[in-house]
């Protein structure tokens, strides 16, 4: 498949330098790892894809399903648009559930306290979208999102001597994201509910029936969770958008433990951060602080947010959360 693309896509290897060609066989070699995780991932779960690269709002030509819209304080309406790498269905007890997927080429990790601080919102924003869109999937009910690595380990790296190379390969495959608390849904996702492809892993403690109990670095939701994690997001983008409109641009860098959005902007002419050294960017301190702080936002609603807000800021070295 791979030299029919070469020959059908690309227009051969005739006219390629050797640099092209060396890293064309590089990414061939290296792809097999994904595609047997995959294949392995896919033949184990009863969710399925449904469709790929949905398209939300308009994307250039395409016109898809309804874009994620929210009303400003002054009547001014937002839309975002985008795309969703694959959309998975799945049937349980005559109720229809949904998990959206998003390949990333490097190893993106879910994190609450980039959600807390206003970052990262894309796949939550998508996964509200399409919640909101009563044509496109009538009666679903969200069941996570996830972040699926499509590209490939470094042979060597970061692997203990004495780590079998397999588990090392399903380590590093597995999603990250957050999924729905529910022991039928997880294990729709994966059987045995142990953490080789979806962030949750049961405890030894789980009773094997009835709600599960998962260790500690499972990430999950239950439905109220999610209406109050997206009543925050929303509240989230509006405040953003809304300090747009009123002209608040200066620039205001930022480094997380899983961003580093100086590598990425386009405007760093206009900012003036050298990206040979950015330690004029601005990295977010208290992240536990601010992790613990979304989950009990999550927990208790917006109106709890005032003892959040404290409880961060003592973490933060007087940083103001928030999410600006």
């Amino acid at each position: 498949c791979a030299a029919d693309f070469l020959n059908t896509e690309l227009g051969g290897a005739d006219e390629k330098d050797g640099r092209f060609l060396q890293n064309y066989a590089r990414l061939k070699s290296r792809i097999c790892g994904l595609l047997e995780h995959t294949q392995a991932e896919m033949r184990q779960s009863r969710f399925t894809p449904d469709a790929c690269e949905l398209v939300i709002g308009r994307r250039k030509e395409q016109t898809g399903i309804s874009p994620y819209q929210l009303t400003l304080s002054n009547g001014t309406q937002l839309i975002l648009n985008g795309q969703i790498d694959r959309v998975d269905l799945c049937e349980q007890n005559g109720e229809t559930y949904l998990r959206i997927v998003d390949y990333k080429t490097g190893h993106k990790e879910f994190s609450l306290a980039d959600v807390y601080y206003g970052l990262n919102l894309q796949m939550l924003l998508y996964l509200f979208a399409i919640s909101d869109d009563a044509n496109a999937y009538p009666g679903i009910h969200p069941a996570g999102v996830l972040y699926m690595p499509a590209g490939a380990p470094e042979p060597g790296r970061t692997r203990d001597d004495a780590q079998p190379l397999a588990d090392y390969i399903d380590a590093y495959f597995r999603m990250s994201g957050t999924v729905l608390l529910d022991r039928g849904i997880l294990s729709s996702m994966e059987e045995q509910i142990a953490g080789v492809y979806i962030p949750a892993k049961l405890d030894s403690a789980d009773p094997h029936t009835g709600k599960p109990v998962l260790t500690k670095d499972s990430s999950v939701f239950t439905p109220p969770q999610l209406a109050n994690l997206r009543e925050y997001v929303d509240r989230t983008v509006a405040d953003y958008a809304e300090a747009l409109l009123a002209g608040k641009v200066a620039p205001d860098p930022i480094r997380t433990n899983g961003a580093d959005t100086c590598r990425t902007c386009g405007l760093q002419s206009l900012c003036g951060v050298d990206l040979r050294d950015r330690r004029n960017a601005k990295k977010l301190p208290g992240e536990s602080a601010a992790a613990s702080a979304m989950r009990r936002i999550m927990e208790n609603g917006l109106s709890a947010e005032s003892e959040q807000e404290g409880d961060a800021q003592n973490g933060m070295d007087g940083t103001t959360a928030g999410g600006d």
